[in-house]
């Protein structure tokens, strides 16, 4: 990188995880349906000659009928995007992106996989193979190969080029901060290497100041809008409604009641991809498997409302 700084870690995701795991099973049913073997890249990312500021991350490369081939797997949940009408653009992107950065490729495939959470953690456990996932319907599958053709090299290489040029090499910080995470992710970029020792300045020693001033309300005012609201409740006791000229004080009794799915997954893989559509189903024709699984917990809410007067609007505390 341009300022030689560590890759960050990626955070933990679940839709990451799903991923991860998900990835090889996806390589090797692609690999079953091209009549191929796909495997892991030797390189976790490439870097064409003369283009050193960009890099390409491929999921597989294989040979299909003599030539090389890379892969670019997607991994979708229940609202992941169809390609029934062709590739998303934004794959076709990054996967031209990629082919870009590894030039001695033949060619190039897109895989996507959509299917539900359920049916994801049913095949990452190996308890349900993708080649019975497809055939059975509860996986979307898509295969499509990426025409060759330079427009990727033309158009948008360039554009990557111009706004490195603009706002890396030639980048200036910016002349305020504010209290976005963007703001904070720019500055870091721009003074990532932190090498030098200063004195401390009157300015530094003013912000310190105010930070930590800014932290303390925060700790106090925190708490002390728990402990209020925990004061309330101990002064209404057992009464679920208390209400005046200025405040409205009420409580609800509720209760939740939900599915453990990971369970049913356990418990019978096979009914659960049959009904992964949803637990209406499964309460309909089974209602005694759908009250197994199913958890009620009780709770209580408190709502402080602030009645209307003459001067002022009335709000939910």
């Amino acid at each position: 990188m341009f300022y030689d700084l560590p890759i960050k870690e990626q955070k933990s995701n679940p839709v990451f995880e799903r991923g991860h795991l998900a990835e090889p099973i996806c390589r090797d049913y692609v690999s079953t349906v091209l009549g191929a073997s796909f495997g892991e890249c030797f390189l976790d990312m490439y870097k064409r000659d003369g283009f050193e500021q960009l890099h390409g991350s491929i999921d597989g490369e294989g040979v299909v009928d003599g030539k090389v081939f890379g892969l670019e797997i997607k991994t979708m949940g229940f609202n992941g995007d169809s390609w029934e009408h062709g590739l998303p653009l934004r794959v076709e992107l990054q996967s031209r992106h990629n082919w870009f950065c590894r030039p001695d490729l033949d060619g190039f495939y897109c895989a996507g996989f959509k299917a539900s959470e359920r049916i994801w953690s049913l095949v990452n456990k190996g308890k349900l193979s993708m080649a019975d996932a497809v055939s059975e319907g509860v996986v979307e599958f898509w295969c499509i190969e990426l025409s060759e053709n330079s427009w990727y090299e033309e158009t948008c290489v360039p554009i990557l080029e111009k706004w490195w040029s603009d706002h890396v090499r030639e980048v200036n910080p910016p002349d305020s901060a504010d209290h976005t995470a963007e703001c904070k992710k720019a500055i870091d970029s721009i003074y990532g290497a932190r090498d030098n020792v200063v004195d401390l300045t009157e300015d530094l020693r003013s912000l310190c100041d105010k930070r930590f001033e800014a932290e303390e309300k925060k700790s106090f005012w925190t708490k002390e809008y728990s402990r209020l609201n925990n004061e309330i409740r101990l002064k209404m006791q057992d009464n679920k409604l208390a209400q005046g000229d200025s405040y409205r004080i009420s409580f609800s009794k509720r209760s939740r009641k939900s599915f453990d799915k990971e369970s049913f997954n356990d418990w019978d893989p096979h009914l659960s991809v049959k009904y992964f559509g949803g637990e209406e189903a499964l309460k309909r024709d089974h209602p005694d498997i759908w009250e197994r699984f199913s958890m009620k917990t009780p709770y209580q809410t408190m709502t402080v409302k602030k009645l209307k007067t003459n001067n002022e609007e009335g709000t939910n505390a």
